[in-house]
């Protein structure tokens, strides 16, 4: 077995011995720390500068998306979207920078919040399961570009 198959057929086997509460799904604990949001509201700089990373790479990946999908909205889910406005508004600042001539979507939390992944996954395992395709068109939209 290849040393980077072994390597995640080890975590594996750890997280499945881990008590669910530990694990995705589905009692998902937030990634976002009562302790970072603390830190970040008392000025720490260390935390602050992992923020701002933190922050900038999802811009930068937002941008990106909202250049070439053009979306109305980006709905920030899982266990980022607990921190609510701490993250939304740099978030949404750091996107407006970054795009120039795109128009701006909303950027929102998931109203589902750290659970949202899950529940879609539930959802798309159960119409694959009923006999649905995988993926639903929009008979609105062209399917040629």
């Amino acid at each position: 077995m290849p040393a980077v198959h072994a390597a995640a057929w080890r975590r594996w086997r750890r997280r499945r011995r881990s008590p669910p509460s530990t694990r995705s799904c589905p009692a998902v604990p937030s990634t976002v720390r009562p302790e970072v949001a603390a830190l970040l509201r008392a000025g720490d700089p260390r935390a602050r500068a992992v923020w701002d990373r933190a922050v900038d790479a999802l811009a930068a990946a937002f941008a990106t998306t909202t250049t070439l999908f053009a979306p109305d909205t980006v709905v920030v889910g899982g266990g980022l979207s607990e921190a609510g406005e701490l993250l939304l508004a740099p978030l949404r600042d750091a996107l407006a920078a970054r795009l120039t001539y795109q128009r701006r979507p909303a950027v929102v939390r998931a109203a589902l919040g750290d659970r949202a992944g899950c529940l879609g996954a539930g959802l798309a395992a159960w119409e694959r399961a009923a006999g649905r395709p995988e993926r639903i068109s929009d008979p609105t939209r062209s399917s040629t570009l």
